[in-house]
């Protein structure tokens, strides 16, 4: 086994070994209160918790807050978690967003969301140029509950006014099609009052999930995509606002797609089982059929060795991985109070792994975790150390306007024999346009959007010293 240690230095310790179906995900507690425009209680406001990269999880869980307007869950916090809050008659909207990196110290203060008045958007459903009512419409930014369209084939969505970013809306009717629109605006959304759909009538499909080396995968659960074009462009489905539209495969590794429209050329999907990733797509060997080829991933287990009285619950443990062919593998965990950890990776990948933190860093491992054909290996430790505060103030405009509430996206580079790996989060601008961190040494990247261009600029760490970097913008 072959490992780059991109630190100096490595403390192995003995691991007692944790069956992979007793591993419980590490979940951080979040609580706080929901106020109304004028910053009173609401009671009995409504929360819906999404989290994950993929979407995999979502809608997540529903919860009402209590007279007092206060709320508390737990949650993992892997990749993301957005915290959407309604009052209970739906006219006002608020968002929290924590990103997976600072989220342990994050939660650490009571969350306050501050509703406002949401945006009103009409949405018309037709197919064949008449309107299809019973159809039922949602938006990738909240992830409500769908909304069933009318006699008239309209319903109304109410979204977050001025989000940052774009969204997509999906419609699907169960025995009609199914039509979806993407990349809304986010700034000056305001202009978008109403909307038009055409539904796209079904042409089912065979989904086939092979492992690479052709052999079928029975009762595998997924959540299957698909995409299409239209004189309008190019467009796709996501089922995941669709609980009863997730497929599972039969004996024969085989699943059918009812759902999916006419003209449909590719067929992805969200794999549900943590020890399965989803490797590439091909055109299956017959008209409608599309094949899914996935990577069995055993458990790699590990330890985070900290100093004398440094609490490890929490600790965020964030890999990437590349395999043949350029495959892409993204992973997060959290540590438990002993500072264990335990993720699935696929043999004969490269890994990247390390700790991402607020407070906390370590040593960066990086190498081949599991040789193929091999399904277990020795326990892996990483050192933890102080990370370096890291303070990025982003500007705007000729004038120095402060960049407020704006997504920074951070990347952590590594390079190795075999690729180049990226290790990324995304942090939110507070109302100083500031946002702040802890970085290591190293080659690091950030981005945004911004005048409908993505900005890049480098930032390297070459001592211990805290970073406050200025980026001014256009």
């Amino acid at each position: 086994m072959r490992f780059l240690l991109c630190t100096c230095w490595l403390l192995t310790v003995f691991l007692s070994p944790v069956a992979a179906e007793d591993h419980k995900p590490v979940e951080l507690r979040f609580y706080g209160q929901v106020l109304s425009p004028s910053g009173d209680p609401v009671p009995h406001a409504k929360l819906t918790v999404l989290s994950g990269m993929n979407r995999t999880d979502r809608p997540g869980k529903t919860l009402i807050a209590d007279a007092d307007g206060k709320f508390e869950f737990m949650n993992s916090c892997l990749f993301s978690t957005n915290i959407i809050a309604s009052g209970l008659d739906g006219e006002w909207l608020g968002e929290a967003r924590f990103s997976s990196w600072n989220a342990r110290v994050d939660v650490r203060e009571p969350i306050q969301i501050r509703l406002k008045d949401c945006l009103k958007v009409t949405v018309s459903v037709t197919q064949d140029g008449k309107p299809v009512p019973g159809t039922l419409v949602v938006d990738s930014e909240t992830m409500g509950g769908p909304i069933e369209t009318d006699a008239d084939g309209t319903a109304i969505l109410r979204l977050l006014d001025a989000n940052q970013g774009s969204q997509s809306i999906y419609a699907w009717h169960p025995e009609r099609g199914v039509a979806a629109a993407h990349e809304l605006p986010g700034e000056g959304r305001g202009a978008l009052e109403e909307f038009q759909f055409e539904l796209q009538k079904f042409q089912p499909v065979v989904a086939e999930v092979l492992d690479i080396d052709g052999k079928a995968v029975p009762d595998l659960e997924f959540l299957p995509n698909a995409s299409w074009k239209e004189d309008s462009g190019r467009h796709w489905f996501d089922t995941t606002p669709f609980p009863t539209l997730s497929a599972r495969t039969d004996v024969d590794g085989r699943a059918e797609l009812s759902w999916t429209p006419t003209g449909t050329r590719r067929v992805d999907a969200h794999i549900r089982s943590p020890n399965w990733l989803m490797d590439r797509c091909e055109a299956g060997e017959a008209p409608n059929l599309h094949r899914l080829r996935v990577r069995e991933k055993f458990p790699i287990r590990g330890q985070v060795v900290a100093p004398e009285g440094v609490s490890r619950h929490g600790l965020l443990i964030s890999a990437s991985a590349f395999g043949e062919g350029g495959d892409v593998d993204i992973v997060e965990t959290r540590t438990n109070a002993q500072g264990e950890f335990m993720f699935f990776a696929a043999p004969g990948y490269e890994y990247v792994l390390t700790v991402c933190d607020h407070e906390w860093c370590s040593d960066t491992l990086a190498g081949v975790l599991l040789a193929k054909g091999q399904t277990e290996t020795d326990p892996i430790s990483l050192n933890l150390q102080p990370a370096i505060p890291a303070e990025i103030t982003v500007e705007v405009g000729p004038d120095g306007d402060l960049a407020v509430d704006r997504v920074v996206d951070i990347t952590y580079v590594v390079d190795t024999e075999e690729a180049t790996h990226h290790i990324w989060t995304w942090l939110k601008t507070d109302e100083s346009g500031k946002i702040r961190t802890g970085l290591r040494r190293g080659s690091h990247t950030i981005e945004l959007d911004h005048l409908k261009r993505r900005e890049k600029k480098e930032l390297k760490i070459s001592s211990d010293e805290p970073v406050k970097f200025l980026w001014r913008l256009p």
